[in-house]
């Protein structure tokens, strides 16, 4: 049984009475029982609050992110298949290089004397993977001499092609090359990794600068291409006139 005193306002007083016990007397002071009865429900309303927030913006970033999702798939294959082509791409070159060295007889190119030969090595300018496109031969600076083509991709499929790109400029006897320091100083022959480097689906333009001869008639170019592992896959003789 509970009784409320009035002789304090600002406090509640308790009786409590049990059967066979003393009563015992308790107070409570009213401002502590209001924000008790006031103070709960509202930290659970803005707990309920806080909460309902937070599954909406975890629901809106896990929305955003199936969104995201597909387009990152997509630029990871495509990724992956590049990948693919060119993993695919130089185990082939591996291959060939690995058949060239256990090749047991060689097949040199003598035609190439200038060049250092490797195991294995073969012509294969008959597939006519490139061709030379546009050669212009031009007087540049300081009177040097200046051939200018256009290095064609000619695969059925437009395959990438790629290798090493030498010019070689014969006149009166004298032989000059480009580029100019691919034959090491302490060596008489070049190897066929130190031509200029090209890949190409379309097509490579070049420029091949030399120093100006004493004759500017009788002009013969040599311009020799060979694959990433050696083999030679372009040979083309070019003789005209000078332009200006």
């Amino acid at each position: 049984m509970f009784k409320s005193k009035t002789q304090n306002p600002s406090k509640l007083s308790f009786i409590l009475y049990e059967r066979e016990s003393s009563p015992k007397y308790f107070e409570v002071s009213k401002r502590y029982l209001q924000t008790l009865i006031v103070g709960l429900p509202l930290i659970s309303l803005v707990s309920i609050v806080s909460v309902m927030i937070l599954l909406i913006y975890f629901k809106n970033i896990k929305h955003s992110l199936q969104l995201r999702e597909p387009k990152i798939i997509e630029a990871l294959k495509k990724e992956n298949e590049v990948l693919k082509k060119e993993k695919a791409t130089f185990l082939t070159q591996n291959n060939d290089l690995q058949k060239k060295l256990l090749t047991k007889k060689d097949t040199y190119l003598d035609s190439l004397a200038l060049f250092k030969k490797i195991p294995g090595q073969v012509d294969q300018t008959a597939k006519g993977e490139l061709i030379v496109d546009r050669p212009v031969i031009r007087q540049g600076k300081d009177k040097n001499i200046q051939l200018d083509f256009n290095l064609t991709n000619n695969t059925k499929n437009k395959e990438r092609v790629s290798g090493y790109v030498f010019v070689l400029l014969k006149e009166k006897g004298l032989l000059q090359y480009y580029p100019a320091d691919s034959m090491p100083e302490d060596q008489n022959q070049i190897f066929f990794n130190k031509g200029e480097f090209f890949a190409t689906s379309r097509f490579r333009p070049f420029k091949a600068t030399f120093f100006g001869p004493q004759s500017l008639q009788n002009l013969t170019f040599s311009i020799i291409v060979f694959s990433n592992t050696g083999d030679l896959i372009l040979k083309k003789i070019i003789s005209s006139k000078l332009e200006n």
